[in-house]
């Protein structure tokens, strides 16, 4: 008789990795090793968060977000283009505040 098993995987079906791979995605780790929630996206101070959608804080439209969160940004550019300014100097001061943090090994202010 063969004595060999079958190993069934973790994710799939019958395996609860779905549970623990989003776990996983909402915590990372920071310098010091400990984990930490993961900072929650620039767009979404502009719509409240739903299970798979996004509903506007402006004018109460709400979008889906299955798959990605490129519905949100599209809405703010049609409808709301003062918004959609907005969210986009935000996105610019963040990305170049990370830029020089990770370049030039320092921290920078809040307030620039």
């Amino acid at each position: 008789t063969d004595t060999r098993r079958l190993s069934t995987p973790s994710s799939g079906p019958c395996g609860g990795g779905r549970a623990r791979d989003a776990a996983k995605e909402k915590r990372r780790r920071s310098t010091s090793g400990l984990q930490q929630e993961k900072p929650k996206e620039t767009i979404w101070e502009f719509f409240e968060e739903g299970k798979k959608k996004g509903t506007c804080k402006t004018c109460g439209y709400v979008v889906g977000v299955k798959n990605n969160k490129g519905g949100l940004t599209r809405h703010l550019s049609l409808v709301h283009q003062r918004e959609y300014r907005d969210y986009t100097a935000r996105m610019d001061k963040n990305w170049t505040h990370g830029m020089i943090e990770k370049n030039l090994k320092m921290s920078v202010p809040k307030n620039i």
